[in-house]
């Protein structure tokens, strides 16, 4: 082989270190850039904070986000909350509660779906307990409700009951989850333990019957 062939055979090999080096070097930027794009936090909305407003007269429904699970409704004057947080979480938040307990001035139900600490918070009930006229939840979360002197009356699956105009259904929920932990809990958690609620809100014209203004299914 003359020594224009090997110049040529090294031209053509130094051309190929230097495509495989940039193909190295754009996979090393790509990868960089795919990683960073995936270090990231879900975050909510900035905090939308709000005050005795909340729980006057109204002629409309009002639905505020408390945060994780709960939420206060005020519906045409009636107020609720659902699953209250409030205060007492024993984990790091991303967001800032929009009322404190201790602020609440008057709800006339509160509804517990079920025992975990990120729907039945003992330290937001007990402090809103003077503000609540009655606590509904499952029998089960009721008997923990009693032993906080707690005003509440628990309920099976598909009982109906009312709070003012609003007509309240217990639905079945699947949340026995502890069950498949053992040694999770000393208890056997039952599918009646959790629920959900159906809430209707009746209206009603003089001298007619009440007819649903709306369904929500929480």
């Amino acid at each position: 082989m003359n020594k224009l062939k090997v110049l040529k055979v090294i031209k053509v090999m130094l051309l190929l270190l230097l495509l495989i080096s940039q193909n190295m070097v754009a996979q090393i930027i790509s990868d960089s850039t795919l990683i960073t794009q995936k270090k990231y936090q879900a975050r909510a909305p900035k905090t939308q904070p709000f005050g005795i407003e909340a729980f006057g007269k109204s002629q409309q429904t009002t639905i505020r986000w408390l945060g994780m699970a709960g939420f206060l409704i005020n519906s045409r004057g009636t107020t609720f909350m659902i699953d209250p947080i409030l205060e007492g979480f024993d984990m790091p938040l991303l967001i800032d509660f929009p009322i404190s307990a201790k602020d609440v001035t008057h709800l006339d139900a509160v509804f517990v779906t079920h025992a975990d600490n990120d729907h039945f918070s003992v330290a937001t009930n007990v402090a809103m307990s003077k503000a609540t006229d009655v606590y509904h939840t499952t029998v089960y979360v009721d008997s923990l409700m009693k032993n906080l002197s707690l005003k509440s009356i628990g309920h099976i699956i598909g009982e109906t009951f009312k709070v003012k105009d609003i007509s309240v259904r217990l639905t079945p929920a699947d949340h026995a989850y502890q069950n498949a932990y053992p040694g999770m809990s000393k208890r056997w958690f039952k599918n009646e333990d959790a629920c959900g609620f159906g809430l209707t809100h009746l209206t009603a014209a003089f001298g007619q019957p009440a007819t649903p203004d709306y369904c929500l299914n929480i």
